[in-house]
């Protein structure tokens, strides 16, 4: 898919945020409340059998700030480097480019919406309920959700087993540093 650069400032200048770089991609990044959204554009020929019409795609990383702090330390990072909980993709097709500012603006403001409407106590119990065999980023959020809740009986399991050198279902990044660094959290938290 194709990033339609020259719509970023005419989708993204009414709702606010600014302009992200790094050195491949280019993204918007939004605050609003406690959450911080990251979001690209792209789009693309449909692909549809009379091959007309355009595919419009909103790309959105979702942050909480608090959670985002606790998982970033867990992983040794800044603490201002967002830690996505979320990923969502939003498309359209559309016969044309011709209002296509006001359809991404509407497709973004939906996903504001929704995650605005979360329950994130209801999020973060429901990732520190069970620890999902991948990939690396929810099982940080199971970590961090733990460490959030101060549910030191099932960090220190985790901690105990890392020690006796068995790393269960964790992804190979997941080390026990990190494990102690949440239980750190959770006690700091109780």
């Amino acid at each position: 898919m194709e990033q339609p650069l020259k719509y970023y400032e005419t989708v993204f200048a009414p709702l606010g945020g600014q302009l992200r770089r790094d050195r491949a991609d280019k993204w918007w990044e939004l605050d609003r409340g406690d959450f911080i959204f990251e979001i690209e554009l792209a789009w693309s020929h449909a692909g549809l059998d009379d091959d007309s019409g355009l595919k419009l795609a909103v790309e959105c990383a979702v942050s909480h700030k608090e959670l985002s702090k606790i998982a970033a330390r867990i992983c040794g990072d800044p603490d201002d480097v967002p830690q996505t909980f979320r990923y969502d993709q939003r498309f359209v097709k559309v016969e044309s480019l011709c209002g296509a500012d006001l359809v991404y603006r509407k497709m973004i403001e939906d996903e504001v919406e929704s995650v605005l409407k979360m329950d994130m106590q209801m999020v973060i119990k429901d990732f520190a309920g069970s620890c999902p065999d991948q990939p690396t980023m929810r099982q940080i959020m199971h970590l961090a959700s733990l460490a959030w809740l101060a549910d030191f009986a099932t960090l220190m399991d985790y901690e105990k087993i890392f020690e006796r050198g068995y790393h269960m279902n964790f992804a190979p990044t997941i080390n026990r540093e990190m494990i102690q660094r949440a239980m750190e959290i959770a006690f700091e938290r109780a």
